[in-house]
């Protein structure tokens, strides 16, 4: 995708061509919100910083069913990034993946996500694991006895992968409990099952604090932001774009596609997102709840901007509105 070089856009193009000039809802309205937002966070759509982490995560559970096999020790995965980056995102899609390949059991969890909460010591993680396996006495028991019996319940569920997310939540250590990274390396030596470990900046600072569990991690496979400096970059953010704009409308939420496509709205959605999809992602929802409410035919101009400002711009996310008041422009590169 080339240099931006036509005009940005002029007051006249925010005027709404379809539907209300404001949002409307009654209480009819406000539930169909929930529906809408329910199918548009189900929308995956290929990330190309996703497909390493995909191949990634393929690799470490066929290494990981030959280490088994072996009696050998498991490897984990890193994958860390911004918020935004889709690292829950792309873990949920390879879930399914795997579940897909083959008829498995009501009882049967091949890969399993597990989201650490804030200041969470392990013997919190093993609780987290068993809670995810409908454990009713996940709050009972020391360290040990918890870690006992997530292996138990891995085993059970024949679970070949798990995930912890948001890893950067290991930071803490209980009294007379255990380090956590040590936890995660005494975890793959026992052989249960391979780790891929998921989490921000942090959280890759954290697990390379450990030069021992580094030793039992395979290469990682860190999601990054697209640059808009790089012409390659704005090229993948403008195809995902378009794709994401066809799968909204292929959901029957709009009657047409809302032409994402434009140049400008691609610059001005990576100004916004920082490059990070899953934040473009949020935005163009919002805009979508705008769009709706109006009872537009699609996603227009005064929709993301309006969404820009209200979601945003309000929370910090960027200062001003690079719809209206233009953004950088991409470089040549």
């Amino acid at each position: 995708m080339a240099a931006v070089n036509r005009s940005w856009f002029v007051e006249a193009d925010f005027e709404p061509s379809t539907g209300l000039p404001h949002v409307r809802l009654d209480a009819g309205k406000r539930t169909e919100l929930g529906r809408r937002n329910a199918e548009i966070i189900s929308i995956f759509v290929s990330n190309p910083e996703h497909l390493p982490v995909l191949n990634a995560l393929d690799e470490l559970l066929a290494v990981g069913s030959a280490q088994k096999e072996a009696g050998l020790r498991q490897y984990a995965l890193r994958i860390t990034g911004p918020s935004g980056a889709g690292k829950s995102t792309v873990c949920d899609h390879f879930a399914r993946v795997v579940a897909a390949r083959g008829s498995i059991g009501s009882e049967e969890m091949p890969v399993v996500r597990v989201e650490l909460e804030q200041a969470c010591t392990p013997k919190r993680m093993w609780a987290a694991v068993l809670g995810k396996f409908g454990d009713e006495f996940i709050g009972s028991g020391d360290e040990e006895q918890l870690r006992r019996r997530a292996y138990k319940a891995l085993q059970r569920a024949r679970t070949r992968l798990l995930i912890l997310d948001e890893t950067q939540h290991l930071f803490y250590k209980s009294k007379g409990g255990s380090v956590p990274t040590d936890c995660i390396k005494r975890f793959l030596d026992d052989g249960v099952v391979p780790v891929a470990l998921a989490g921000n900046e942090d959280a890759r600072l954290l697990l390379e604090s450990n030069v021992q569990l580094v030793n039992r991690m395979m290469p990682p496979a860190d999601i990054r932001a697209l640059d808009p400096a790089s012409a390659g970059d704005r090229s993948s953010f403008a195809g995902w774009v378009v794709r994401f704009d066809k799968a909204i409308q292929a959901k029957g939420l709009f009657d047409r596609t809302s032409g994402l496509d434009d140049p400008r709205i691609v610059a001005a959605l990576m100004e916004v997102s920082g490059g990070i999809l899953g934040r473009a992602a949020n935005l163009v929802r919002a805009a979508a709840f705008i769009a709706y409410g109006r009872d537009a035919a699609f996603i227009e101009l005064c929709d993301l901007s309006n969404a820009t400002v209200r979601w945003a711009v309000a929370q910090g996310v960027v200062a001003a509105d690079p719809f209206r008041h233009g953004c950088r422009k991409p470089s040549r590169g």
